[in-house]
């Protein structure tokens, strides 16, 4: 976990430097591959970011090797809505979370769908994982009819993230996460921004934070941005209660 406690201070800066901040999590972000989110299977994680004031999180597909029962814990243990429109339980076909959220920014309503990259099959598994897009383009005209702005946050593959962009234009914007790295920031044909922090590689466990600046326009259009993937390095101070905690923590 060393990296958040510098998390939550370049965090803590980004509010003090804007009036509207969403602090939000493309997916695969439960259990990692690092101590303490192993042994505690996304206690440890989830507690992390409640103490950082996340706003909400996709569930990738790699979170789902944690069982169904552990699952379910840790979306009620969480401050922050978890969010797929394409995950659910295979014995009873329901979701397993919410599919999205709709937060407010300075008076725009920002609708945040999560969606889930399709895991390698595994008969053992509680979950079954329906198509991404297939389920983005059923939950889309809700979520676009109560929001100004929407945001897919996504760990599926560089081609599902690009096909969105480019066929997709109640997208404003994709957060991707997952192995292929989308760098730098793209722009599809329907207008959506495609923006990644970094490559997720083992024991990569968020050394970067992903800023993304954005102004709207009075159609609540992307009218400029600037994005950044910023390096948690030893020159960012650690935040003094996270850090703390952090300490409290096996390793």
């Amino acid at each position: 976990m060393g990296g958040v406690a510098r998390r939550a201070t370049a965090i803590e800066a980004a509010r003090k430097r804007q009036s509207a901040v969403l602090v939000l999590d493309a997916g695969n972000f439960l259990l990692n591959d690092m101590e303490p989110a192993v042994s505690s299977k996304g206690t440890s994680s989830i507690e992390a970011m409640n103490r950082m004031g996340y706003q909400a999180a996709a569930l990738g597909e790699k979170d789902l090797t944690l069982a169904l029962g552990f699952l379910r814990q840790r979306v009620s243990e969480a401050k922050f809505p978890i969010l797929s429109a394409n995950v659910v339980a295979k014995e009873t076909g329901q979701p397993v979370c919410d599919a999205y959220t709709i937060k407010e920014a300075q008076g725009h309503r920002v609708g945040i769908i999560g969606l889930t990259g399709q895991p390698v099959a595994n008969i053992t598994s509680p979950y079954t994982v329906n198509e991404p897009l297939e389920a983005l383009r059923a939950i889309l005209p809700e979520v676009a009819g109560k929001s100004d702005f929407v945001i897919v946050l996504t760990g599926a593959s560089a081609a599902i993230r690009r096909e969105i962009a480019k066929s997709m234009p109640d997208v404003d914007l994709v957060i991707s996460a997952g192995d292929e790295w989308i760098n730098p920031p793209e722009a599809g044909a329907a207008g959506g921004l495609i923006v990644q922090a970094h490559q997720s590689t083992a024991g990569h466990a968020g050394l970067r934070l992903g800023i993304l600046r954005l102004s709207l326009d009075s159609a609540n259009k992307r009218s400029q941005y600037a994005f950044d993937g910023l390096p948690l390095g030893p020159e960012i101070a650690d935040q003094p209660e996270v850090a703390a905690w952090v300490a409290t923590q096996p390793q």
